[in-house]
């Protein structure tokens, strides 16, 4: 299996979401918002968090994404975790053979386990 890693804004453009749902397994990676001020702190690479009060903007980030995210085929909960046990995971996923719902043009397919 190939893993990208995207940045958390590439799934908001509604047209790179729908190809990636077409074409692949989107795993959104989780963590709380203090986790994720933890990680990025003192990362001056985050343009989104240059504008300071990090602990706020992660969670106002994170409000306006869970839609589009929870769109994605699967959500794997990081924090406390190691990356092993992540990447095994998020490999555990992406083998999930899925169960097509044959509907014509509106052919969908559906993703079984979690």
């Amino acid at each position: 299996a190939k893993v990208v890693a995207l940045g958390g804004g590439t799934v908001l453009r509604s047209e790179s979401r729908a190809r990636l749902l077409r074409r692949g397994v989107l795993v959104t990676l989780t963590a709380p918002a203090a986790e994720l001020v933890r990680r990025v702190a003192g990362n001056a690479e985050r343009p989104l968090l240059a504008r300071g009060e990090t602990v706020r903007v992660i969670e106002g980030l994170l409000a306006e994404r869970a839609s589009v995210y929870a769109e994605c085929h699967a959500a794997i909960a990081t924090a406390g975790r190691s990356v092993e046990a992540i990447a095994a995971d998020v490999l555990s996923v992406a083998a999930r053979p899925p169960v097509p719902v044959c509907l014509g043009a509106r052919t969908y397919r559906v993703e079984i386990g979690g």
